[in-house]
């Protein structure tokens, strides 16, 4: 038995790294960008996670800066 959590949206990642203009052209042909590779679905840069322009781009840096469960107060 497996044990998977599943994080609400980060499903919808997918399809809007394939119309995303910074990703399409990454996500079509990740080998020929070096340091990318698709993971079950997802596209990552060495160990991160790309997220494409959009609103949950923004609540996820806001969550990281800002939220209860991981923040960063300041440069250092």
């Amino acid at each position: 038995m497996a044990l998977e959590a599943k994080v609400l949206r980060l499903h919808c990642i997918n399809a809007m790294c394939h119309e995303d203009e910074d990703f399409k052209e990454v996500v079509e042909n990740p080998s020929n960008f070096g340091y990318y590779t698709l993971l079950d679905g997802f596209l990552f840069k060495e160990n991160k996670l790309c997220i494409p322009k959009s609103p949950l781009r923004g609540l996820i840096v806001k969550e990281i800066h800002e939220g209860t469960l991981v923040s960063h107060f300041s440069i250092n």
